[in-house]
Parts: structure tokens; sequence; C-alpha cells
């Protein structure tokens, strides 16, 4: 199956970073899921973001 490339923002990966550990493995774990799966099915597009996706 494709992998595909996720990219962040630098101001992100500085907010990301301040996370207490517990979050972040959290969000690691999903960002993982989106490398093979980018819309499962409790993502939502964002209304005027055009292919920006938000993941709940």
């Amino acid at each position: 199956m494709e992998e595909y490339r996720i990219e962040f923002l630098r101001t992100a990966l500085k907010q990301l970073a301040k996370l207490p550990v517990e979050i972040k493995q959290r969000i690691a774990a999903r960002i993982e899921q989106l490398k093979t799966n980018p819309y499962p099915p409790d993502v939502k597009a964002l209304k005027n973001g055009g292919d920006v996706c938000a993941c709940g």
C-alpha cells in the first residue's frame, strides 16, 4: 500500500514539542495511521480549507 508524506509547519512542531509525553505519543500514533489511510472515517474536511482535513 502507498504511504503518504505528512508535513508540518515549524510552528506546529514547536507547539507539539511543548505537549506532555503521553499526548505526543497519542498524536504520533494517529499520524502513523494517516500515512497509510489519510481519510479515515472520523476525518472531517475543514470549511474553506481546500484539501485540509481535521482528525478527531
